[in-house]
């Protein structure tokens, strides 16, 4: 009996309609499983820095192609993952809803029916990697639960715009759980770290380090679950701190109107020089016409900041006043408590940076308030006292400088000049603190 005479033998006599094929029914995609489907073609994006094309060597690529070119082709898969879409992804013409089937009737090679041979994969005499993939450490996915960070973001957003929060130089230490971060241009929120303590082994002997998971959501939507210690890299080599709320942020603008003119801004810094940073008191007195944050971005490069990162202490905006002249005035005025530095730039040639002093952090701002107020050539700062005091008051003032005597393991720093560092100009080269020791006269150098 022929093969269609059987069929239809057998069509022609089932009473109960069992061999009746029915149309199967489109199950709804829900959004989950779309928007999963939809990240794996945006980490294609991410890793490869061009969307998925018509390939015909590589099958996951085409069928990454096809899920792409589906989506785009469906105005409500388009229409529920637009704000998914970082990179564009959906942009395309003439979209409208075709049925699925017909893409997939679309495929002379048989190459979406999911039957290939997976040997390929199979990597034989290879030793297997212990260390975990960085697309694994480093890939973020899309934060379902956004919308309950979205107003913290956005509230953080405006106070790095009205100056209630500053960007300063990523410090490992400050690297902890309901902290802001800026990496890469993008800001994130460390929600919670999970890891323990424990023992590496390295060349120059064993070290106790900690690491395990952190918990990172980013303003544009994603998330990630990065190591500690890859969040903690990544950030020192293209990140920054964002401080918390600066409610003692100062202003010179008492009486300003809207006529009045902005002339920049008078800051103070501490530096993170592993020696200088163990002295008291000791601040770098400066001025931009830019923003504070965009002066210190480079800091780690520049000889003025010792080639090491800064934290903002305290800003003055400067109103009617420019910021130069107000730095000036400062200097002059602590002049007694300056620093002499030395430092070698790349090229090993000397730099001295004159901005740099050794006084109390509240004589600045009352300094910066008798300014204003026209009223500062009646006082002088007296290092003993640490303090501000008339010239009247003074009982000695010709001798002031000598009552500066803040130190450090014994170091009288009246005077002294201090050597920080050798500059190696070689490829990758560091920076490197040479140890202060020893007990100084006035004369002496710190080395």
């Amino acid at each position: 009996m022929a093969e269609s005479s059987f069929i239809d033998f057998l069509t022609e006599n089932d009473p109960l309609g069992l061999l009746k094929s029915k149309p199967r029914e489109r199950t709804k995609v829900s959004g989950s499983v779309l928007l999963n489907n939809f990240e794996e073609i945006v980490n294609f994006f991410e890793e490869r820095n061009r969307e998925p094309q018509n390939s015909t060597v590589d099958i996951k690529e085409f069928q990454l192609f096809c899920r792409l070119k589906a989506i785009r082709n469906n105005a409500s898969m388009v229409k529920e993952l637009k704000d998914f879409d970082m990179y564009g992804l959906l942009k395309g013409d003439n979209i409208s809803d075709i049925p699925f089937e017909d893409l997939l009737g679309n495929d002379p090679f048989n190459l979406l029916s999911g039957e290939y041979d997976d040997s390929i994969f199979t990597l034989n005499n290879v030793r297997k990697s212990d260390r975990i993939s960085p697309e694994y450490i480093s890939r973020r996915r899309f934060c379902q639960d956004f919308d309950k960070y979205r107003p913290m973001f956005e509230s953080l957003r405006q106070d790095l715009e009205d100056g209630k929060r500053k960007l300063a130089v990523y410090n490992p230490q400050e690297l902890a759980p309901n902290r802001f971060y800026v990496l890469g241009g993008i800001i994130l929120f460390l929600k919670s770290v999970e890891g323990t303590m424990s023992n590496y082994s390295f060349s120059s002997g064993e070290r106790v380090r900690y690491d395990g998971r952190t918990e990172c959501i980013f303003d544009n939507g994603t998330s990630s679950d990065m190591l500690y210690r890859s969040l903690d890299k990544a950030l020192q080599k293209e990140g920054y701190t964002i401080t918390d709320y600066l409610e003692d942020q100062q202003e010179l603008h008492e009486g300003v109107e809207e006529t009045d003119h902005e002339f920049g801004y008078v800051y103070v810094l501490k530096t993170h020089n592993a020696k200088l940073r163990r002295i008291p008191d000791v601040y770098k007195i400066g001025s931009t016409s830019t923003t504070v944050t965009e002066r210190i971005k480079n800091a780690q490069n520049e000889p003025t900041y010792l080639y090491a990162g800064v934290d903002v202490i305290e800003t003055y905006r400067c109103y009617n006043m420019g910021a130069r002249e107000l730095e000036d005035r400062l200097h002059t005025f602590f002049d007694k408590v300056r620093l002499n530095i030395n430092i070698p730039d790349e090229r090993g040639a000397i730099i001295s940076p004159r901005e740099w002093f050794c006084v109390n952090i509240d004589a600045i701002s009352e300094a910066v308030k008798l300014i204003i107020a026209g009223r500062i050539d009646n006082y002088v700062y007296d290092p003993q006292s640490r303090s501000i005091i008339a010239k009247h008051s003074s009982l000695n003032t010709g001798c002031c400088v000598n009552g500066f005597q803040n130190s450090l393991d014994g170091i009288n720093l009246t005077g002294a000049t201090i050597n920080i560092g050798t500059f190696h100009n070689h490829p990758g080269s560091t920076f490197t603190d040479n140890s202060v020791s020893g007990v100084l006269d006035s004369n002496a150098q710190i080395e």
